[in-house]
C-alpha cells in the first residue's frame, strides 16, 4: 500500500539512512499536527513554548472549571511580561493582537448584543480607541 502511494516503509528508510552519514547525525522526530501548524503559521519555537507555558499556568489555576474562549486571551495577557519576549517591539505587537481579538469578541461580535446605552461597553470601546490612537 505504501509503495502505491509513493511512501517509503520504515525498514527501507533505515537502510538508506545508514548509508548516509549526515542522516545518522540528526534524527528527525515525527511531525505532529501542532508542529505543522506552527511552521505554516510562521510561529517561532520560542513563541510556541511561551504560549504553551502560559496555557499550562492558566489551566493549573482553572482545574475543574470550563475555560471560556474569550477569557483565554485575557488570561494570557496577564501571564506574560515584557521580559518573556526577545524585544519590546515583539511584546507590544503580541499585546496589540490580543487586544484586537478581545475587542472583536467583546464589542464588535459579542455573543449577546450590546445595548447602545450600555455605559460599560461605551467606556471599553473608548479605551480601545484610545489605545489604538496612542500607538
Amino acid at each position: 500500500m505504501k509503495k502505491a502511494l509513493g511512501l517509503r516503509s520504515s525498514s527501507s528508510r533505515r537502510s538508506s539512512d545508514s548509508n548516509n552519514p549526515v542522516a545518522g547525525a540528526k534524527t528527525k522526530r515525527p511531525v505532529t499536527i501542532g508542529e505543522l501548524m506552527r511552521v505554516q503559521m510562521r510561529v517561532s519555537e520560542a513563541s510556541d513554548s511561551r504560549i504553551r507555558r502560559g496555557l499550562l499556568r492558566i489551566s493549573a489555576g482553572q482545574v475543574g472549571r470550563r475555560t471560556e474562549s474569550m477569557i483565554l486571551p485575557l488570561e494570557l495577557l496577564q501571564q506574560f511580561k515584557a521580559s518573556d519576549f526577545t524585544d519590546q517591539a515583539e511584546y507590544e505587537a503580541w499585546q496589540k493582537r490580543n487586544l484586537r481579538m478581545l475587542e472583536a469578541g467583546l464589542l464588535l461580535h459579542p455573543h449577546m448584543p450590546l445595548e447602545k446605552a450600555n455605559t460599560a461597553a461605551q467606556r471599553l470601546r473608548k479605551s480601545f480607541m484610545q489605545r489604538w490612537t496612542d500607538q
